[in-house]
């Protein structure tokens, strides 16, 4: 399985890191035997989608570069 990972973090609060997520995502893949294709990381508030890594990831779909995505909910 090709897999993205997907992880954001707002830009209204500069203490988070998206590395945590990262770092997380990883595993959660490995456990599956999944193929990180892409690591995304965004730094941006979630009440748009005119993120340029979201856009990046949509792009990455359509193209059927990836079977799935990965991220984390919170």
């Amino acid at each position: 399985m090709r897999v993205a990972t997907y992880s954001r973090v707002s830009t209204s609060h500069h203490d988070q890191n998206p590395d945590i997520q990262t770092q997380e995502l990883r595993r959660f893949c490995e456990n599956r035997n999944w193929t990180i294709v892409e690591e995304i990381k965004d730094f941006a508030s979630g009440g748009t989608d005119k993120r340029v890594e979201l856009q990046k990831l949509f792009k990455m779909i359509e193209e059927k570069q990836i079977d799935c995505i990965a991220f984390v909910f919170q």
